[in-house]
């Protein structure tokens, strides 16, 4: 089978639990004390933040729709971009 056009587009990224814990962020603190996958669902897109390498290391994907070119699988990151779509979207 061939691959097929999802119309969304990921971010990805890792992060040590080092750095994350230096955000002195009690959220983010929370996150990184949990064993398990922690996903947010809305309009539109979704987040996903699971831990890896015994909990030393943290993945986070977020998903929103696709806007590349048609035929583009892979772009270089901009965080800009990933902020602004992302902005406003959890205000928890």
């Amino acid at each position: 089978m061939d691959p097929q056009e999802t119309g969304d587009l990921a971010y990805r990224g890792t992060f040590s639990k080092e750095k994350l814990l230096g955000l002195h962020n009690p959220r983010v603190a929370d996150l990184c004390s949990r064993k398990s996958v922690t996903v947010w669902l809305g309009p539109d897109k979704h987040a996903v933040f699971y831990p890896v390498r015994s909990g030393q290391e943290f993945n986070m994907v977020l998903v929103r729709p696709d806007n590349l070119s048609k035929n583009e699988r892979t772009s270089p990151g901009d965080i800009g971009e990933m902020r602004e779509s992302f902005k406003g979207w959890d205000t928890m």
